[in-house]
């Protein structure tokens, strides 16, 4: 069942739906809408239901903020930068050793090793507890 607060379901895509107050409705509209990404995980711009729980909680507040203060907003951009970043292990190899002062050549070693054989995958994707990725 679909509870998320100010989106919609259509056509297998999530969509921010958020009906603009009366009062402001000669200057915006009677809706503000567009997609946020797909719900199903084969499609390209698959996003988390989580992730679209914690864009519309950011997301809805700075819109009626601007509708306060008359202030011009660019939704999609605004919800853009909202979406979670995706961060690949290699990537995180590299913040780590800018971070530490140690030698480049071991920890690329073992990386270069687990990255052949579990591939480049997200950060996110990973289980800590025992160093395994969680299959999806």
């Amino acid at each position: 069942m679909h509870t998320i607060t100010n989106t919609v379901i259509r056509n297998d895509s999530y969509y921010y739906n958020l009906r603009i107050p009366h009062e402001h409705v000669s200057t915006y509209g009677t809706a503000v809408r567009f997609k946020l990404g797909d719900v199903s995980d084969g499609r390209p711009n698959y996003i988390k239901p989580e992730d679209v729980e914690q864009i519309v909680k950011r997301l809805t507040p700075l819109i009626m903020g601007s509708f306060r203060t008359g202030s011009k907003l660019d939704y999609r951009a605004a919800a853009k930068s909202l979406k979670p970043k995706v961060t690949l292990l290699s990537d995180m190899l590299k913040e780590y050793l800018a971070i530490r002062d140690i030698s480049e050549r071991p920890v690329g070693l073992a990386v270069d090793a687990l990255v052949a054989v579990a591939g480049d995958r997200e950060i996110s994707d990973s289980d800590r507890c025992c160093g395994m990725y969680i299959s999806t």
